[in-house]
């Protein structure tokens, strides 16, 4: 069918039934799996044209699904993931095994005081930060959650589930309380492509801060979630970088998120949920919100 896939949760498919037009829940027994814009119902495939998200009435879709989502239920949904997680565990577990080896391979020649995770809310970080405990049997781990201060409620609120349920984590928040997002943009412009101003001054910035913060000079091992396919740039990494800032800092990617399909399949045998703006539209999103602004 496709390179890759991902489930669509009923939040989502709630979302496809009326944009199609269709009678609300028509779809909710079934097994439904998306790969961009197409989407896959018990394997038929059906396809939405990005001319259809630019015309539709955006404020009487958000009515209907208000409307119909007290009917809506994750039963069928479940079943599914079920099935799924039983045919596929043994690639499962492979993928797993060779993760957590590459980790303690990784994270041998460093104190696990100056192991770091970076955490963003997202599935990728979610799952990188749960093999990585696994693998080095800590669940004290530094756990670094990069607030933009542009992040979705949802997103903050998942990241305080996240913490709330992780109580022996040292979790630092990253924020850059000294500007205004939209103050710089007025006093410079926003964001392009050639001044990316918003990633130093909102993430990388005050990220380096709390690392320098706690480690001074010290080397450090991050692990990150980063799937080749995000981007050109991104496929070109190594599974393994060392940085040449000013931190001192050891990459490594956990590479079981390199494929949509087997993110998704270790979340659902972890019974690890998502952030609830992911279940309701779950292709990647972005922390700033301003990438989904007309």
């Amino acid at each position: 069918m496709t390179a890759d896939l991902r489930p669509v949760f009923p939040e989502e498919r709630l979302l496809v039934e009326l944009l199609l037009k269709k009678e609300p829940h028509q779809y909710i027994e079934n097994s439904v799996w998306a790969s961009n814009n197409r989407y896959y119902i018990d394997g038929k495939s059906i396809s939405i044209p990005n001319g259809l998200y630019q015309n539709v009435d955006t404020d009487k879709i958000a009515e209907l699904l208000h409307q119909y989502q007290s009917e809506n239920t994750y039963k069928f949904f479940d079943k599914h993931m079920a099935t799924f997680v039983s045919a596929n565990r043994d690639r499962l577990n492979y993928l797993i095994d060779e993760a957590h080896n590459f980790i303690r391979k990784a994270a041998k020649n460093f104190p696990e005081e100056r192991i770091v995770l970076s955490f963003s809310g997202g599935k990728d970080s979610t799952v990188t930060a749960d093999l990585a405990v696994k693998a080095l049997s800590n669940p004290s781990l530094v756990h670094i959650f990069g607030n933009t201060t542009l992040e979705f409620p949802s997103t903050i609120e998942y990241a305080q589930r996240f913490r709330d349920n992780h109580p022996d984590a040292i979790f630092q928040v990253a924020k850059n309380d000294d500007q205004n997002f939209y103050d710089v943009c007025e006093d410079i412009g926003p964001p392009a492509r050639m001044m990316r101003w918003c990633c130093s001054m909102f993430k990388t910035g005050p990220i380096t801060r709390v690392i320098n913060s706690l480690y001074r000079s010290q080397q450090i091992l991050t692990f990150y979630g980063i799937r080749k396919s995000e981007s050109v740039s991104r496929s070109k990494y190594n599974r393994i970088e060392d940085s040449a800032d000013a931190v001192k800092d050891s990459a490594a990617n956990s590479g079981i998120s390199d494929f949509l399909l087997e993110r998704h399949r270790y979340l659902a045998l972890h019974n690890r949920r998502k952030c609830r703006l992911q279940r309701r539209l779950s292709s990647r999103l972005r922390s700033c919100r301003l990438l989904v602004l007309p």
